[in-house]
């Protein structure tokens, strides 16, 4: 975890799921989806993470200095997948 954090709050993942309520519309919910839509969910684990290092920060669990930009800090740590082209071999 980003944060550092060695453990899990009750409040950190109460942030973490209202942070990503925010991505799954209702005519998603309604249909049994629980997750957002496959184009979002950079953009929403993204703000899973700002929610949860905001959480640990609260509750003095948070053992990474990140800085004043908690977003640009995320931004900088995450993933990005790098795909090699395919090529044909003989």
């Amino acid at each position: 975890m980003l944060s550092g954090a060695t453990r899990v709050t009750d409040e950190m993942l109460t942030e973490a799921a209202v942070a990503l309520s925010h991505y799954v519309d209702p005519g998603r919910l309604e249909q049994g989806g629980v997750y957002p839509p496959i184009q979002k969910i950079r953009s929403a684990s993204k703000q899973v993470a700002i929610a949860v290092i905001k959480a640990a920060q609260q509750a003095g669990l948070n053992r990474t200095d990140m800085g004043e930009d908690i977003d640009a800090f995320v931004e900088n740590h995450m993933w990005r997948p790098v795909y090699l082209p395919i090529r044909k071999v003989n």
